[in-house]
């Protein structure tokens, strides 16, 4: 009966992992939106143009961020 429980044990270990793995990417997600909100909040943070940052910025940057990152999570979690 071992033969049967390891694959189980195996996908446990792989879902865990998957787990663990897609927490790390949604906290650095979350960290990287602080983080420019920080900039052009507290900061002065300016654009790439180097004009002065606003909250529409901040809006349309968390936007594509979060945009994207849905994307790259759903395609590496389809192709795992």
């Amino acid at each position: 009966m071992r033969g049967s429980e390891r694959p189980e044990h195996a996908l446990e270990t792989k879902l865990s992992a998957s787990f663990r793995t897609s927490i790390g990417f949604w906290v650095i997600v979350t960290v990287m939106v602080l983080a420019r909100y920080l900039d052009i909040a507290r900061f002065s943070g300016r654009t790439a143009t180097g004009e002065l940052a606003t909250m529409a910025h901040f809006r349309r940057y968390t936007l594509v961020l979060l945009a994207v990152a849905t994307i790259v999570w759903t395609l590496a979690h389809r192709l795992s």
